[in-house]
């Protein structure tokens, strides 16, 4: 029996001025327990509770925040999937679904989130290029540089005469703005 996606939205004392875009679109206010009022819009499929559905900030209505599991279309990545033994109850996932946004939306340590989020992406590159370094590990975010050659990157380096100098003596190469590109070290956890 196929589900009232409108109905069940409606039911929810959290989700105010439900609006069906169409079988699987609908746009609603979403009431966080701050009080605050964040405009929503879902997307179902047929396979719902079994499928969760996308959900993402109405960025018509809304400005789309710089926070962590926010993507800048305004899609919020609410959970990681795997592993996880849905409910086939729609009333109970979608209250979980929505406790998860409003953890993402009400989240206040967005600077460990962001190098969560960056290490998990540089972590699950397939096709990766290797590259040399000689760029010290620091604690801090550092502007380097990135020395390129027309097959891609070569090797990060400080702009330092000790750098620039090895960089001469190993590849027999003097430095230009041609090959020089800015680059930001960023130290993860």
């Amino acid at each position: 029996m196929p589900i009232n996606f409108e109905k069940l939205l409606s039911q929810k004392e959290y989700l105010n001025n439900v609006t069906s875009e169409n079988e699987y679109k609908y746009t609603f206010d979403f009431i966080m327990r701050d009080g605050r009022s964040v405009p929503l819009i879902i997307f179902f499929d047929d396979f719902y509770p079994a499928n969760l559905p996308f959900v993402s900030i109405n960025e018509k209505t809304h400005i789309i925040p710089r926070i962590p599991h926010v993507l800048k279309s305004g899609t919020i990545c609410f959970l990681d999937k795997e592993g996880i033994v849905w409910s086939d109850n729609p009333e109970d996932v979608l209250d979980f679904i929505f406790d998860r946004v409003e953890n993402v939306l009400l989240e206040n340590t967005p600077l460990l989130e962001f190098h969560k989020e960056f290490s998990y992406y540089f972590g699950s590159l397939t096709k990766i290029e290797v590259t040399w370094s000689m760029v010290s590990l620091g604690d801090e975010p550092e502007e380097i540089s990135l020395v390129s050659t027309k097959n891609g990157p070569l090797l990060f380096l400080k702009r330092n005469e000790q750098s620039e100098s090895f960089f001469k003596k190993q590849l027999n190469r003097n430095l230009s703005s041609q090959n020089l590109n800015k680059a930001l070290y960023i130290p993860l956890e």
